[in-house]
């Protein structure tokens, strides 16, 4: 007789050792390729926010003095569309280049923010000291701006203007608050006169010397602190036509 049949040996319990370092490797790939896909579509600012936040967590920090308020930096821009943001920014950048070549110590800055596009000139362009009526000097100046904002839709504008911290003297205009809310409302008024824009689609604001870029401590700061912003706003909602 022959010898009997061996028994065959029982299946180890649990997956074989090629099929864990088998779904390690695709583990490792699907997070990889993850990780590209997040890279490839980075948010610019959140990730200089995150990066801020573990370097402060590890105790690398730097006091930086901040004279301006704080603002945010994507709410605005993502409710502009892109084609009508770009033409707005490259007409308000044309104007600029246009008037500081013959007026080369006037400051003049196109920007964005979360309030939107900002287009900064400074006060002394606009109008003389402790004064509201505008400069006929910038009477040009402030057509283009309200010929540029008339070719938009969905979109107001904010003219907010802002002061010094020199005490005012003079019994019509007691404090800076009511020169810049007047200077803002000459701007307003020149605007409705110059065009057929509806009132609610304009903003006169006046700040005083509450949101200074520079500390008022010398006749330079106190010449930049004294500007005009005009702020290209995506319309508030119910206000559309």
């Amino acid at each position: 007789m022959g010898k009997p049949a061996e028994k065959p040996k029982p299946c180890p319990k649990g997956a074989p050792g090629w099929m864990v370092s088998f779904g390690d490797l695709m583990s490792l790939l699907l997070t990889f390729f993850i990780l590209l896909l997040s890279f490839s579509t980075m948010d610019v600012v959140k990730y200089k926010q995150v990066a801020g936040q573990v370097k402060d967590n590890f105790g690398v920090q730097k006091k930086i003095p901040v004279y301006e308020n704080p603002v945010g930096t994507t709410l605005i821009a993502s409710d502009f569309d892109p084609k009508l943001e770009e033409d707005i920014i490259t007409k308000l950048k044309a104007t600029v280049k246009r008037y500081k070549k013959s007026e080369e110590d006037v400051e003049m800055k196109v920007f964005k923010d979360s309030r939107g596009i900002v287009l900064r000139v400074s006060g002394n362009y606009i109008f003389d000291k402790a004064s509201y009526v505008i400069k006929p000097i910038a009477w040009p100046l402030l057509e283009d701006v309200i010929a540029i904002y008339k070719k938009t839709r969905n979109v107001e504008l904010y003219v907010e203007a802002h002061t010094d911290s020199s005490p005012m003297n003079s019994v019509t205009i007691p404090t800076n608050w009511e020169l810049s809310a007047l200077r803002a409302v000459s701007v307003v008024r020149f605007f409705n006169e110059e065009s057929k824009v509806k009132g609610f689609l304009l903003h006169a604001v006046g700040r005083g010397d509450s949101v200074p870029l520079f500390p008022n401590n010398s006749s330079i700061n106190k010449m930049r602190n004294r500007r005009v912003e005009f702020i290209f706003s995506t319309i508030k909602k119910g206000l559309k036509d």
